[in-house]
């Protein structure tokens, strides 16, 4: 056997067995998933009012239902244990009356599986709601919830999920809301 033969041989022994290393560095915590919600069920009642269903196609934290937010970005701080930014942003700009409302939260996941295997996990977290009407009329609105849901990752593209929450939403003037959602999500792996 030549030299030659012998050093590719050696090259591929060395890839070959890299392959699993080079997988598992793939998947450890750090890596960032960015993730959006095609479809959003939720249930929004405020005490003293009716309730009000609404189903979002994308998920946007619309005029009345601040339940989901439609962008997020989740970091796998460790194996089990994901932080996830969220966002949406609505405007809405007519002859007579502006509105426009910005909802931001942050939120713990914890995946009981880890990320690349299918899992079920819990979450919990909190944020914030902003809306301004034209009429100079504006008000910031704290919010925390909480919920379980199910994540199966695609290949080492992303991941696909569905939950099922509850979000309270303080509001200034005492009337408070219960939001109840079923949300589902797609990310993409960076």
């Amino acid at each position: 056997m030549s030299c030659r033969s012998r050093l590719r041989r050696g090259v591929l022994l060395v890839a070959l067995l890299a392959l699993p290393a080079g997988a598992r560095a793939a998947d450890q915590p750090g890596r960032v998933e960015l993730g959006f919600l095609p479809l959003t069920v939720s249930n929004f009642s405020a005490e003293g009012d009716e309730s009000l269903t609404g189903v979002q196609v994308p998920a946007s934290g619309s005029l009345f239902f601040t339940g989901e937010r439609g962008l997020y970005l989740q970091w796998f701080a460790t194996e089990h244990v994901a932080l996830e930014p969220q966002l949406s942003y609505n405007g809405v700009f007519t002859d007579e009356d502006d509105f426009n409302s910005l909802n931001v939260a942050l939120r713990l996941n914890y995946l009981v599986s880890g990320p690349d295997r299918p899992s079920f996990y819990l979450y919990g977290g909190g944020g914030l709601f902003y809306v301004n009407f034209d009429d100079d009329d504006s008000e910031t609105n704290p919010t925390a919830g909480g919920g379980l849901g199910f994540r199966q990752p695609i290949r080492s593209a992303g991941s696909f999920r569905v939950e099922a929450g509850y979000e309270r939403l303080f509001a200034d003037e005492g009337a408070d809301a219960d939001i109840f959602k079923l949300a589902f999500g797609f990310a993409l792996r960076f």
